[in-house]
């Protein structure tokens, strides 16, 4: 599915008060899939999201080497008290690595273990 008609789906329906959690989802894993960073971004700020699709949007932050952006979708998950995982956390620090913020990876590491989530080593 292309990201953009899965966007003008998600807000025709949205605007008809039938948009849920899984169908914010779904759009924003199109975008991500469709590396439109920036919609799926959007799509957040459009409706609260929940952690799936907070890590989607950041894991196409990740893949436009948008480091500021997915950071700022953290700070929105905080804001809406949405508990990142280990998911999150992994695509927040290959962003971090990719945009040359080595200590704000290693600081989002140590952010695990503060939260009690499993650090695992992933590959990318």
């Amino acid at each position: 599915m292309r990201w953009d008609a899965a966007l003008g789906l998600f807000h025709t329906l949205q605007r008809r008060r039938c948009g849920d959690g899984i169908l914010r989802g779904a759009c924003v894993a199109a975008c991500a899939a469709g590396s439109a960073w920036e919609a799926a971004v959007a799509t957040l700020r459009a409706m609260p999201g929940d952690v799936i699709a907070c890590s989607s949007a950041i894991t196409a932050c990740e893949r436009a080497r948008q480091w500021e952006a997915a950071l700022r979708v953290l700070s929105q998950m905080r804001r809406e008290v949405v508990q990142p995982n280990e998911i999150t956390y992994n695509a927040l620090m290959s962003a971090c690595q990719k945009g040359g913020r080595w200590q704000h990876a290693l600081a989002l590491f140590a952010e695990m273990e503060e939260q009690s989530i499993r650090r695992t080593v992933a590959a990318r």
